[in-house]
């Protein structure tokens, strides 16, 4: 299934989801195009009730979320722990990272804790001795 943007892309997933998506790839409906929650026709529905997400969060006994809704807490959650906006952008398939800033605000500290980056120690020049050997100074 082509995504919004007509481009097929890769998507990195957290190491820890891997063992839950191989589970869930067992018990999961087969698909024609391997999506993680088919219909019964093999393709994904505007409604998350159509691809098994109702009932995925029922077995897993967890409050009603829209399908959608998951993409927002996974950003939020992102920005808040430290992560940044260009990734972020890629991640969620941004064609501008205009439409990406509405996540900025959750990362408060980020001009801190990017200004930290800034050393003001004075590096260490190297220089060649008239032999042509290299030799450091400070």
């Amino acid at each position: 299934m082509a995504p919004k943007s007509g481009k097929p892309r890769a998507v990195p997933i957290n190491p820890a989801l891997l063992p839950v998506l191989r589970q869930w790839r067992s018990d999961c409906p087969a698909s024609d195009e391997a999506l993680v929650f088919p219909t019964a026709r093999g393709f994904m529905r505007q409604k998350d009730r159509d691809y098994g997400f109702k009932a995925a969060l029922a077995g897993a006994e967890c409050h009603a979320v829209t399908f959608h809704g998951l993409r927002h807490t996974f950003a939020s959650h992102f920005m808040m722990s430290g992560g940044n906006i260009l990734t972020l952008q890629k991640l969620l398939g941004h064609s501008s990272v205009a439409v990406t800033m509405k996540y900025a605000h959750l990362a408060p500290d980020f001009m801190r804790d990017e200004i930290g980056r800034l050393r003001f120690e004075r590096p260490v020049a190297e220089v060649a001795d008239i032999t042509g050997r290299r030799a450091s100074s400070s």
